[in-house]
């Protein structure tokens, strides 16, 4: 006995590896209809996604067609009607692309088979959205597949033709029980006629019993729904007969239901109830569980008429079934919602995150935004207090002329126009007494004491105007030795009452580039310094030189020349009345004068003197 049992065992094992082998040598189109054939719809979902994803890789439209179509149909027995819906729809886009993609030869020997092939996906939608009671939807779905048939060719699309109007039979049908008065007898009618057409349609050129018996079926459906029950009962048991002959289960099972329908709704109770238990049990054995359900439901309506245990016995049934069928579908449901709480999770976490790079993005704009009118009012901060600053520095500019001014007129000014006053006072009192070389002397004095107050007065205006203005001017080109002319002419009458010698010793390849008017000041002053101070007979030098890329202009006397301390304030200090000197009647406004217009416009002064010996000025010009 032991021996057998492990013989037993064993070839068990042979057979189940056997089995194992053979399956891992089918292919994965041959694994769909392998499990297709067992209505074993996971499995079929599951290796038409495998397939699909390698189509998808080949490129290969085509089969991609054929397992959308697989697995709406899948989709659809499982009753997970969105997806099924959802792979219905990339089938029948997967036929266009087909279609368009074809030659214009080609396309014309084809457009009818990708024209069929979407007609049928469009039809499997409008049975999804028929049962999810989308009645509108179905309609509109079916419409369309007739619209696409046009005018029938053939047998086959006028069987087509004939299974769209057994469809649209059946949604008005089921969008009658929604309805009252009116609307309802309307949508019954158009049960009706189309029920009626298909069935004629179908004897005409449907060859298979099958189809005859589903379409017959849905006309005595819709003579039970209208209220036209004998009719109903007689097309009921034609297809019973036809069903019998067929051997469908599924037929017979929908023949028996219609059949015990009509027979309750005549009163024929007990009769009803077989063929209803003859149903069910048809439907119990294959797993018709959404029949399952309406006909339990209907039985036990039937039964209370005569049983009401044998009611109370389908209504247990009823509810057992109906709680496995529900609490399948919840937890089907509770996949799906967690698929979609998981994909809104996702996208909800991919908003926030991009909702918040926007908002840093918008952060970033506006601290930059702000750093920039911080950079302007600091810009228009600093500008503001360097205007404030340079109104400050002119006024004090300006203070510090007008005390100058008033320092050199309260002095100098005052002191020749009292020395001017003081003789004239003399001369008019003792004017009687005077005699000729006494009044020449006075009023030779006079004529000194106004050209030096005349020169103040000159030097004086020149000097406001260029601390006023800036003392820079327009530059322009000119010629040296000519302009040394120029200014040596102006001096001609003192020059003369010296008797003194001029040398103009400027070469006349020199050409300067600066401000001929400020060059022309300085010349005069100098001029007028050298001839004011030297002594009669004596000789003044012109002369001009190069170095580091200027011109050097240099007037040069043999007069008294200047004490080494009145030369240091001189050029050290500003023109003040302390900086006059000794004996000479010189304010020095002159050369202060001088000294500060070229520093202003960017060029120098040197002064070099020796007392009783004379003195040499240098001054620099922009070649």
């Amino acid at each position: 006995m032991k021996r057998i049992v492990i013989i037993f065992l064993l070839v068990l094992n042979v057979i189940a590896a056997k089995a194992q082998d053979s399956d891992t040598t089918m292919s994965l189109k041959e694994r769909i209809f392998y499990h297709y054939d067992r209505s074993e719809f996971e499995e079929v979902v599951r290796f038409g996604k495998e397939a699909l994803a390698v189509y998808e890789s080949e490129g290969d439209l085509f089969e991609m067609a054929g397992c959308y179509n697989v697995l709406g149909v899948a989709y659809q027995r499982l009753g997970r009607f969105e997806e099924s819906i959802e792979n219905y729809e990339h089938c029948a886009d997967v036929m266009e692309q087909l279609k368009a993609g074809e030659g214009e030869k080609e396309q014309k020997q084809t457009a009818r088979f990708y024209d069929k092939n979407i007609r049928y996906t469009r039809n499997n939608m409008a049975k999804v959205f028929l049962v999810m009671e989308e009645f509108d939807q179905a309609e509109k779905l079916y419409l369309d597949c007739i619209q696409m048939l046009g005018e029938p060719i053939d047998t086959i699309d006028f069987q087509d033709l004939a299974t769209y109007w057994q469809n649209l039979s059946e949604v008005y049908m089921k969008q009658a029980k929604g309805e009252v008065g009116e609307e309802k007898a309307t949508f019954l009618q158009a049960s009706v006629d189309y029920a009626e057409r298909s069935v004629a349609l179908s004897e005409q050129y449907d060859v298979l019993p099958f189809k005859r018996v589903t379409k017959v079926v849905m006309l005595a459906q819709a003579y039970r729904a209208a209220g036209r029950t004998d009719e109903a009962l007689a097309v009921a048991q034609e297809a019973l007969a036809s069903a019998e002959v067929i051997d469908d289960p599924y037929l017979l099972a929908e023949a028996y239901a219609v059949l015990g329908g009509c027979e309750a709704d005549l009163g024929q109770n007990k009769i009803a109830e077989g063929h209803l238990r003859q149903a069910l049990d048809l439907a119990t054995e294959n797993h018709f569980d959404e029949l399952q359900i309406d006909l339990l439901k209907s039985a036990c309506t039937v039964a209370r008429h005569f049983d009401k245990g044998l009611a109370l016995d389908y209504f247990e049934q009823y509810t057992a079934i109906k709680d496995s069928v529900f609490n399948e579908r919840q937890q089907q449901l509770i996949r799906d919602y967690q698929v979609k709480y998981d994909l809104a999770e996702k996208e909800h976490q991919i908003a926030f995150q991009t909702a918040k790079n926007e908002s840093n993005k918008m952060i970033i704009i506006l601290l930059t935004i702000l750093a920039v009118l911080l950079l302007i009012l600091f810009a228009m901060g600093m500008y503001i207090s360097r205007v404030r600053k340079l109104k400050n520095k002119t006024l004090e500019q300006n203070s510090w002329v007008k005390d100058r001014v008033f320092s050199i007129v309260s002095h100098d000014f005052k002191t020749s126009v009292l020395s001017q006053n003081l003789l004239l006072d003399v001369m008019e009192k003792h004017f009687d007494e005077m005699q000729p070389s006494g009044i020449k002397e006075k009023v030779s004095t006079l004529k000194t004491s106004s050209d030096m107050l005349k020169e103040n007065m000159l030097n004086m205006i020149e000097w406001m105007k260029m601390e006023m203005s800036g003392g820079i001017g327009k530059k322009s080109g000119f010629n040296v030795r000519t302009l040394v002319e120029e200014s040596v002419e102006s001096q001609w009458v003192d020059v003369s009452k010296k008797r003194l010698h001029i040398v103009n010793d400027v070469d006349e390849g020199f050409e300067a580039c600066d401000d001929v008017d400020l060059a022309r000041l300085i010349l005069r002053n100098l001029i007028n310094n050298a001839v004011k101070f030297s002594l009669p007979d004596g000789t003044i030098r012109i002369w001009a030189e190069e170095e580091s890329g200027r011109i050097w202009l240099v007037v040069a006397d043999q007069g008294k020349g200047m004490k080494r301390d009145h030369l240091e304030r001189l050029s050290n200090e500003p023109v003040s009345p302390k900086s006059r000197a000794q004996g000479d009647g010189s304010s020095g406004i002159g050369l202060a004068l001088c000294k500060d217009l070229l520093e202003l416009n960017g060029e120098k002064i040197d002064i070099q003197s020796e007392e009783d010996k004379g003195t040499t000025v240098r001054f620099s010009l922009k070649k």
